[in-house]
């Protein structure tokens, strides 16, 4: 258990790291020509979302970074249970097998 909370405080970190240099290196510019217009392509619609998701992680990281938490917690807990899981299953199998 200690080696998984010092595995996530290492990727928090490093990730924490990586945002703040992007906040400092990447000036928000305006969105693109084509996100004011009424009628855009589906290729267009899915640029100015891709845009707009860009920009708001960049302004406020709070949301992904406690997402990104959540997600890791959670495949953490999930990988646990299943190899809990495993190993009761190949005790079982070997109390059959003898």
């Amino acid at each position: 258990m200690i080696r998984v909370a010092k595995t996530l405080g290492l990727i928090l970190l490093i990730f924490i790291i990586s945002i703040s240099s992007n906040i400092v290196a990447i000036e928000l510019e305006e969105s693109f020509k084509f996100c004011d217009e009424e009628n855009k392509s589906t290729k267009q619609e899915i640029v100015c979302n891709q845009d707009e998701l860009y920009k708001s992680i960049i302004k406020n990281p709070l949301f992904f970074v406690i997402f990104y938490l959540i997600a890791v917690f959670f495949l953490a807990f999930f990988f646990q249970f299943y190899l809990k899981t495993l190993k009761r299953n190949l005790e079982k199998n070997d109390k059959h097998d003898k």
